[in-house]
């Protein structure tokens, strides 16, 4: 016994919905979505899922926390020394994940294993990249 109900204001049939709803979710539809052939894969990509690159949320932030500290100290050390040039005070000090890479140019080697030294002082021995160029000083 199917009952027919019309809403007066839009003149749509409930039955008429209810219909096309359980044709939708009957058992047959859902069967065949549920079956899947075993030699055609689900996706176009067969390979496992790759985890996220990117780090917790958490570590990131309690990272680039420290990678600022680092970075300071090191500026603060190449600012807090005199006999260094105005060129080689702005060197870029770029540091993620505790690993520091020093970049810019200077007028000469001995400012240059000063910067790094200073910076390997900090960061430690190992964390530090030296990118930094020497330039003959133009007189």
């Amino acid at each position: 016994m199917k009952r027919l109900f019309v809403n007066p204001r839009s003149g749509f049939s409930v039955a008429l919905w209810a219909t096309s709803f359980a044709f939708a979710a009957s058992p047959a539809t859902m069967q065949a979505a549920a079956f899947q052939n075993p030699q055609q894969p689900d996706s176009y990509s067969s390979s496992t899922p790759v985890p996220d690159p990117t780090p917790d949320p958490s570590d990131r932030s309690k990272t680039a926390v420290s990678d600022r500290a680092i970075s300071q100290k090191i500026r603060q050390a190449l600012a807090a020394d005199k006999n260094l040039s105005p060129d080689a005070r702005r060197v870029k000090i770029l540091t993620q994940s505790g690993k520091v890479t020093l970049r810019g140019s200077v007028p000469s080697s001995s400012e240059r294993s000063t910067i790094v030294s200073k910076a390997a002082g900090i960061a430690g021995q190992g964390n530090v990249t030296d990118k930094i160029e020497v330039t003959s000083s133009k007189q």
